[in-house]
């Protein structure tokens, strides 16, 4: 007993072939080589009916003809074969038949066709102006013969139609339309698109979402996350560093992108993904600065973190902050003053340091002299040691004297600085010697410019009745003052650079 799944596969398939027979007639096309390989296995089942059957002749005579790509031998006579020598693009109508259960094909009727080109560029002749659906239509069918077929004349023209199908729909595109740009070249990868049209479509795609972010009353840089992972995909070379852009090429980029994209080789392009995924990145971040610059080391760090390549964008942001701690300097500490400075001549501005210093001390001198002598022996150590200014700290060191002629820390001082006592006025010792020359040495007691600290310490055991220090960028100079009160003192200069020891580099004394 027959069981009803079965009938019903047996109805299905004869309704197919049925209904194949039905389009094909009606449509009057004829079956390709390429489908009839695929009915193969139900050949058996096609005897009776007269089909049509075109294709490329591979082999002919003896009454028989082969087609390329196809194992099924076709009969005909010699008077029908005959006219078909030169040809190679023919259509067939006959029947299928089992000889000795093989299957051949009788051929009834036999006639030259055009070819698959001729065939594609007649249908574009009828079609006038195709629209891009009617182009790509055509283009399949010939894309797919000519891989059938391995044409590559064939596959050449199917790609142009597909070329000229994308950039039809391209042209119609309005100038705010980037999601539709991004998508026709997604698109245009399928139509096997040249590679550089289409990264110049995915390029203005995401310029126009970019300038719409832009120019958005509101912008939500929320918007901007997705972009900048969508860039990462579909920009080679975004996420890869470039160290440094070349200013003339982004200058050029940032007034005209598309134009320049455009006339660019696809190893430029992957500099220009670089450049145009930095401004994407680089936006959130600068939308945080603060304007008055408070906040631009943490800018420019996070510049750095994101885009190494903008170093300069980040110095710009650090200028900010420095000069925010500048107008700020009142309320600054002496590390941080003294870090402003060396900053400040790090970067070949000596001029600002100076008056970060000055301006620093001016605030100070206010509160400095509400502390008495103290406090002006303190504003007078401030002025030699940061910005080496003798005159006003020996002014303020006298000040500080009248104030309290008993305060033994300003004496001292105002001695290792070669000022004597004289009837209540501190005036300069005229018979001191000035410092020596850094290539004269002083033999007489043993010292000699160049000597170490350690050799110092070893010639004069003794320890100095006073030391002062100025730390610049570059060193740490020592004033070292030797005698008692009232005497004339020895002052010997040391200077050390990072973690060198110091060194004697001149050497004076009140004989």
């Amino acid at each position: 007993m027959i069981s009803l799944q079965r009938v019903l596969q047996t109805l299905a398939l004869v309704f197919s072939i049925v209904g194949f027979f039905q389009t094909t007639f009606a449509g009057e096309r004829a079956w390709s080589v390429e489908y009839l390989n695929s009915r193969q296995a139900e050949w058996d089942k096609l005897v009776g009916p007269k089909i049509q059957i075109e294709g490329r002749i591979r082999l002919q005579g003896k009454g028989q003809l082969r087609f390329v790509k196809c194992d099924l031998v076709f009969y005909g006579n010699e008077t029908q074969l005959r006219p078909l020598t030169n040809q190679r693009f023919v259509e067939v109508t006959g029947q299928f038949q089992k000889t000795a259960g093989k299957m051949t094909f009788k051929i009834e009727r036999i006639e030259a066709i055009p070819s698959d080109l001729e065939q594609t560029e007649s249908r574009l002749r009828n079609l006038g102006n195709p629209s891009p659906p009617e182009l790509y239509e055509i283009g399949e069918w010939a894309a797919e013969r000519a891989r059938f077929y391995n044409d590559p004349e064939l596959a050449k023209k199917a790609r142009s139609m597909f070329t000229n199908g994308v950039n039809l729909e391209w042209r119609a595109l309005t100038a705010s339309e980037g999601e539709e740009r991004i998508a026709l070249a997604h698109k245009a990868r399928e139509f096997q698109f040249p590679d550089d049209q289409r990264m110049e479509l995915i390029h203005e795609g995401y310029r126009i979402l970019w300038q719409r972010i832009l120019k958005s009353e509101k912008q939500d840089l929320s918007d901007l996350i997705p972009l900048i992972a969508r860039l990462a995909d579909d920009l080679p070379g975004s996420t890869q560093q470039i160290v440094p852009f070349q200013p003339d090429l982004k200058q050029r980029y940032e007034k005209d992108p598309v134009t320049v994209y455009r006339e660019s080789p696809e190893e430029k392009r992957k500099q220009l993904h670089r450049l145009f995924y930095a401004s994407v990145v680089l936006l959130p971040i600068i939308s945080e600065a603060a304007k008055d610059g408070q906040n631009g080391n943490l800018i420019a760090n996070r510049i750095e973190r994101a885009i190494p390549e903008e170093e300069k964008l980040a110095e710009q942001y650090r200028a900010a902050k420095r000069s925010w701690r500048l107008r700020h300097i009142e309320t600054a500490t002496r590390q941080e003053v003294v870090q402003l400075a060396n900053e400040f001549h790090s970067h070949q501005l000596p001029e600002m340091a100076r008056k970060a210093l000055e301006a620093w001390l001016v605030a100070r001198e206010d509160r400095l002299r509400d502390d008495g002598s103290v406090g002006l022996l303190q504003l007078a150590e401030d002025y030699l040691t940061l910005l080496q200014e003798q005159s006003k700290s020996v002014a303020l060191l006298r000040e500080a004297y009248k104030i309290d002629p008993s305060f033994k820390d300003v004496i001292h001082r105002l001695e290792s600085l070669g000022y004597t006592l004289n009837r209540g006025l501190w005036t300069k010792n005229d018979s001191k010697k000035k410092l020596t020359d850094p290539f004269e040495t002083d033999t007489s007691r043993g010292l000699a410019i160049g000597i170490t600290e350690s050799d110092l310490r070893k010639i004069i055991p003794a320890k100095p009745e006073s030391i002062s220090r100025v730390i610049t960028s570059l060193k740490i100079i020592e004033i070292w003052s030797y005698g008692p009160a009232g005497a004339t003192p020895l002052v010997i200069r040391l200077e050390r650079s990072g973690r060198s020891e110091a060194r004697v580099v001149a050497i004076g004394d009140d004989q």
